[in-house]
């Protein structure tokens, strides 16, 4: 008899959105999601402070719009996955659209010419080719 056993990775993905001299910093890790305001790698304390999605394995996922405001303040409009505020900051923020009327008008004004915004999924494919065709100038390093 063979049994397989899986067990969940707790590797950490640090991915960073960076423009106008502003940085985020995602660490995935499983299937939970933390935004952090600022850069920092894999070695350094992450600060207390955060913005966390948490998905399912069978059926879930995260996407969200990351807005990079001109004050150095960054939202993050949530539209798929559970997500939370850690110890609350003021640059980091997650933004509700009072209707989905609201927000579908602000989806249609950035069609095509994202410029300060970047689209996030935990399918980083998905999520480089919607950038990608919607002209985002987010820079993203990857992993």
């Amino acid at each position: 008899m063979i049994f397989f056993l899986g067990a969940c990775s707790s590797e950490e993905n640090y991915i960073y959105y960076s423009y106008n001299k502003t940085t985020i910093t995602r660490v995935d890790k499983g299937n939970s999601i933390f935004f952090y305001y600022g850069k920092y790698k894999k070695e350094e304390p992450l600060p207390q402070s955060c913005v966390k999605e948490t998905f399912s394995d069978f059926d879930g996922g995260m996407d969200a719009f990351l807005i990079f405001k001109s004050n150095g303040n960054v939202e993050i409009v949530p539209t798929g996955g559970l997500f939370k505020t850690i110890n609350e900051k003021d640059n980091l923020i997650l933004k509700e659209f009072k209707s989905n009327i609201e927000f579908i008008n602000w989806e249609k004004g950035i069609n095509g010419d994202y410029l300060n915004v970047c689209k996030l999924s935990n399918v980083l494919k998905l999520e480089i080719r919607i950038n990608r065709e919607n002209d985002s100038k987010v820079k993203v390093v990857y992993p």
